[in-house]
């Protein structure tokens, strides 16, 4: 029910991600190519060389990522560069463009000395997003990695068995990753669920509004929720039940709530939207950076 939201590419990149699922999650294969990958090892080396080498100061993220992993195998420093790939998937062309995506992609991919495959799940339609998570999530696009990686290292320690019927069953998923921590200052948390399971979770990628929809449209919830009030996926299931009521209400199915009628019953004129627009009024860009020492900045 979740999946329309007036963007043309949202079925292609729903179609990567549940080849992603399938390829990486469950067969430990990699989304490009037949190449294993994914082990719970890998991953751990991927983790300890992000966590563990120092890089130089100013250096991007990707700058960074690329001097950490340069000692690692060929097979880690591919892994990592999936990981960047499924982190960016539902990243706006808005807010980052396709070439860009690739471009970070293939830094680290080519670390192992092999250039990136093509694959269609590398063009332009694929990589071409449903939501602007905003500059938050690119400035704290270390942090959202490294969860990514301790949620995909916990998965894969877990037996075949008990991973497939995680990944069978959007509630207990959504429990299971809400219990890995820290989920919820993490906007790959949204990402993960509705790219998992778009016809449960929302495509909103801050908990912020997730419960500005949930307090707007409270009386709607149906019943009592089995999990605890409050909680990250009490507000999704909420949602859930709010999307069914004004689908009936409206007597149509493709809603969304960044796009009227629903933007306006719960989003002030004025604040940014998950695609980091203002819908009307003065507009401004705010920059804080570092100059002393950056002669490019002084200048």
């Amino acid at each position: 029910m979740a999946r329309w939201n007036g963007r043309p590419n949202t079925q292609h990149v729903l179609e990567a991600a549940d080849q992603w699922k399938q390829r990486s999650l469950l067969d430990d294969k990699c989304v490009f190519n037949d190449e294993l990958m994914g082990l719970p090892e890998d991953l751990a080396a991927v983790r300890t060389a992000f966590n563990s080498t120092a890089a130089a100061e100013y250096s991007s993220f990707i700058d960074r990522l690329a001097q950490q992993l340069a000692g690692c195998q060929p097979p880690v420093q591919r892994l990592a560069a999936e990981v960047i790939w499924v982190l960016l998937l539902t990243v706006s062309d808005a807010q980052m463009g396709p070439q860009t995506k690739r471009d970070r992609i293939e830094r680290i991919y080519s670390l192992s000395g092999v250039s990136l495959p093509s694959s269609p799940l590398l063009g332009e339609s694929h990589l071409a997003g449903v939501a602007k998570p905003g500059t938050a999530f690119m400035t704290k696009l270390p942090h959202e990695f490294d969860y990514a990686l301790r949620v995909f290292l916990a998965l894969k320690e877990l037996p075949t068995i008990e991973r497939g019927e995680l990944l069978s069953e959007p509630w207990q998923f959504g429990a299971w990753l809400d219990s890995q921590g820290d989920s919820e200052r993490r906007a790959f948390r949204h990402m993960l669920l509705w790219l998992c399971f778009a016809d449960s979770y929302e495509r909103i990628m801050s908990s912020r509004h997730k419960r500005q929809i949930q307090n707007k449209f409270a009386t709607h919830q149906s019943k009592p929720l089995d999990v605890p009030d409050g909680s990250l996926l009490s507000i999704d299931k909420s949602l859930l039940a709010i999307r069914a009521f004004l689908m009936e209400q409206n007597k149509t199915s493709e809603l969304d709530s960044y796009l009227p009628p629903i933007r306006d019953q719960w989003l002030a004129s004025d604040a940014p939207d998950a695609d980091g627009e203002l819908s009307e009024g003065r507009q401004y860009w705010i920059e804080k950076t570092i100059v002393k020492g950056r002669p490019d900045r002084e200048q």
